[in-house]
């Protein structure tokens, strides 16, 4: 398997790891770094997920009917799907007790953590559906708004809201109310860009940095990858060789003093961590 496939395995069953960071470092909280709280992870997974599961109540069976299906978020967190005549849409006429699962894909930020929304399906009349949320669910159904306008349109309402972290292997319940308020990470539609930048254009860069902040030898790392990021830090995931000081697979978490808002304050900080990292590998820090 290739080094992302490892790494990805990393990310789905190692927890954080307490390294030996080197001394202290500029830009980083080296102690307890920030992250994302579940419901603000959650609200990032949601809105660059394009497509999900929707599950409603088969009438007179004891199972879910569960339904592929394109959706994006409202301003509350609610999914919001369009429903052509279907199975889906009768069980919802006659119940409308519903659950949505969403799962971040291979390759963006959280790959293969997942939000599951269990509340009532609500109906929205067609007059209520701006002309951007028939734009933005034709781009990711493949339909044409025209085609979309006929549909019946609803939004899931959460009473209760589950996240599961696949790259720390957690989970937790959310209030609904906090899932409300919370907001995405204003990095969330460019981490995926930002992953692939970092992970193919800069693994040596990453394995030197990784191997000065953990304080091992850069020649001890197999591999190295930036699992997810967002405006508070980002998860390294680091493959070691046996024999390291460090225990074989490893997420490290670190955290950023100044939140960069944009990607390309992004790409500066890691400039300037590379740099630094070079800087104390050659000692002159």
């Amino acid at each position: 398997r290739s080094c992302s496939h490892m790494l990805l395995l990393v990310a789905l069953v190692a927890p954080a790891m307490n390294v030996a960071v080197q001394s202290s470092w500029a830009d980083l909280h080296c102690d307890s770094p920030p992250r994302l709280s579940a419901a603000e992870s959650a609200r990032s997974l949601l809105q660059t997920s394009t497509s999900g599961m929707l599950c409603s109540k088969l009438d007179g069976a004891d199972a879910a009917f569960a339904t592929g299906t394109a959706f994006l978020i409202d301003d509350a967190g609610c999914p919001v799907v369009a429903l052509p005549e279907s199975q889906a849409a009768r069980n919802l006429q006659g119940s409308a007790a519903a659950t949505f699962f969403a799962r971040a894909a291979d390759g963006s930020a959280q790959a293969g953590s997942g939000v599951t929304i269990i509340g009532d399906a609500e109906q929205l009349p067609i007059d209520s559906v701006t002309d951007h949320q028939l734009n933005v669910l034709g781009q990711r159904s493949g339909l044409s708004p025209e085609r979309l306008a006929t549909f019946g349109w609803l939004r899931v309402k959460p009473s209760k809201v589950h996240y599961a972290d696949a790259i720390y292997d957690s989970e937790a319940w959310i209030p609904h109310e906090e899932y409300a308020d919370a907001e995405a990470s204003v990095l969330a539609g460019d981490a995926s860009e930002l992953l692939l930048k970092l992970n193919n254009k800069h693994a040596s860069d990453l394995a030197r940095f990784a191997a000065v902040y953990c304080s091992v030898h850069e020649a001890d790392i197999r591999a190295c990858q930036v699992l997810s990021i967002d405006h508070l830090g980002f998860d390294l995931g680091v493959l070691c060789k046996s024999g390291c000081t460090m225990r074989e697979s490893n997420v490290v978490r670190i955290g950023l003093k100044v939140s960069p808002q944009t990607a390309e304050e992004v790409v500066s900080a890691f400039t300037k961590l590379f740099q630094e990292a070079y800087a104390r590998q050659q000692g002159w820090m």
